[in-house]
């Protein structure tokens, strides 16, 4: 059996400690972590003076993680993070999102006013059902075509035209195009509105 260790009053596993010790030496003490099974599951590490991901390649059980406001531009550490369902950039230096590529089992990110450009390697996240791009230089919708579970999408402040890859999504429920140069005689738009999605315009 694993061996664990006490942080913060918690039981988590002996690997997991480590983490969060090395996440000490850039953060201080890590301010809010839920632990299950002994592993941690969640752990939120916003508007903190953070930019070396490295040690959250210990915690494979993370499920919830939210790093908004920080320093992190390399997201190559969360690769292996296979479990992760919720997943907040919000604001941090981010650029390449490529390292999320492989996580399937996402189901909300969270990517506003960060440095993107490039949806690419979201195109195979099945199971996406929230994203939130909103004030980036994201221009091209076409990876999300595909994603069947997509519910609710923030467009706000980008520089999308075309809106053609939002025709099929059928479980679609609201698009946010505030502060886009899509307007209300947008075909797609039309075609959404008809089958009850939410559109802001």
């Amino acid at each position: 059996m694993s061996k664990t260790r006490k942080y913060s009053g918690l039981e988590i596993l002996e690997s997991e400690y480590k983490a969060l010790k090395e996440l000490e030496k850039e953060v201080g003490e890590v301010p809010g972590f839920t632990a299950k099974n002994n592993s941690i599951i969640e752990l939120e590490l916003g508007q903190k003076e953070l930019s070396d991901l490295s040690p959250l390649r210990h915690l494979e059980n993370l499920e919830d993680l939210n790093f908004d406001f920080s320093k992190v531009k390399d997201l190559s550490p969360l690769r292996d993070l296979r479990h992760l369902k919720k997943l907040s950039l919000r604001n941090a230096k981010v650029s390449d999102i490529s390292p999320l590529q492989d996580l399937h089992n996402l189901e909300r990110l969270i990517l506003e006013k960060t440095d993107i450009s490039d949806i690419t390697p979201l195109k195979g996240l099945k199971n996406l059902q929230h994203l939130d791009i909103e004030g980036t230089e994201v221009s091209d919708l076409t990876p999300l075509k595909d994603l069947s579970k997509l519910q609710e999408l923030d467009l706000e402040a980008t520089p999308i035209v075309d809106i053609s890859p939002l025709h099929d999504l059928e479980h679609l429920e609201s698009v946010n195009l505030k502060n886009t140069k899509v307007s209300q005689d947008d075909k797609t738009v039309g075609v959404l509105k008809e089958r009850g999605v939410k559109v802001r315009l």
